[in-house]
């Protein structure tokens, strides 16, 4: 795992949870992602939210799966589904510097900007775009943290690689029961 930490001059309460901990999310969120699949309702996406606490014990608070196809909406990515329902949940469109986006494959460009609005400042992923692209999905070569650089997170936190071999499986598996690419 390779870990980018972004400090803008801002001090934040908030830490990542530890590396088992975030593996336990990513494990969730690869669930999510198989069951999201098998069932036809998107690619091989999964997401988890969770909030940090003080302690750097992670709670979640929502998960979910790629929906493109049964939505039917382009928009409903892994990411983008779990932000919605975290804010629903929570009762509010910033869910701020405590939570922790988990997601199997690294956020495309304008889930990198769902994140960055719902002022998320942490996020873990297992496999890279440039993956997904390699699998035959559509993506913009646009590296998540670049975008979320960019935005108004003062103390970004991302960590890459995590469970990757497992993430990459799901590309396989979704090959195998002939899954459709968008």
């Amino acid at each position: 795992m390779h870990t980018i930490n972004f400090n803008f001059n801002c001090i934040s309460h908030a830490m990542m949870p530890s590396e088992k901990t975030t593996e336990g999310l990513m494990r969730i969120a690869i669930v999510e992602a198989r069951n999201g699949m098998r069932r036809g309702d998107g690619g091989p996406f999964g997401a988890v939210i969770a909030k940090i606490g003080s302690n750097g014990k992670a709670t979640i608070v929502s998960k979910g799966h790629n929906s493109v196809f049964v939505a039917p909406d382009p928009t409903a990515h892994a990411e983008v589904v779990v932000i919605r329902k975290a804010a629903k949940k929570l009762g509010k469109e910033k869910l701020g510097k405590d939570y922790l986006v988990v997601a199997t494959t690294e956020p495309c460009p304008m889930c990198a900007g769902a994140i960055n609005w719902a002022g998320i400042s942490n996020l873990a992923y297992g496999t890279g775009i440039r993956d997904a692209k390699k699998f035959g999905f559509w993506e913009t070569d646009v590296a998540a943290k670049k975008i979320l650089r960019k935005g108004k997170l003062k103390n970004l936190k991302i960590v890459s690689g995590v469970l990757r071999g497992k993430c990459l499986r799901l590309f396989s598996e979704y090959e195998k029961i002939g899954g459709k690419k968008y």
